[in-house]
């Protein structure tokens, strides 16, 4: 599916998704900036080859003030936004700050979850967790 560039709240961005995300952030009341920096990051995850000491430019979607964090947008991940993502959120979570990775929650495919994953880099290794954490029912 082609994305849609879609403006919102002075912003231009490159898929209604992104949009989508803006206004939910918005709605849960958080301070967001839209692709307010970006970032040249050692590549340690490699999807397909690449020279060893290899770097390369990432650029986050969002960063939420309010929760000390990036977050990045994919409706649908090839090896490319993978390698991009994965990398970033390595480089990012091990300078302070995790990366949540967004997809389309807005339509949950019927039995599946779509839910956002964070991702933190700690002792050299990469973990994804569901976000908002789930808490374990009371028995």
């Amino acid at each position: 599916m082609k994305a849609h560039e879609t403006s919102y709240a002075g912003y231009r961005m490159r898929s209604r998704l992104e949009a989508r995300w803006a206004v939910a952030f918005d709605e849960l009341g958080y301070d967001w900036d839209f692709e307010p920096e970006g970032f040249r990051v050692p590549l340690r995850y490699r999807a397909q080859w690449y020279p060893r000491g290899a770097f390369l430019s990432y650029l986050p979607d969002f960063y939420i003030h309010d929760r000390g964090f990036w977050a990045e947008v994919k409706g649908r991940m090839g090896a490319q936004d993978s390698t991009k993502t994965y990398n970033g959120a390595a480089a990012l979570s091990e300078a302070g700050n995790d990366v949540l990775v967004l997809g389309e929650v807005f339509r949950q495919p019927r039995g599946k979850s779509r839910r956002p994953w964070k991702l933190s880099f700690k002792e050299g290794d990469l973990t994804a967790t569901p976000w908002p954490p789930v808490e374990e029912p009371v028995v």
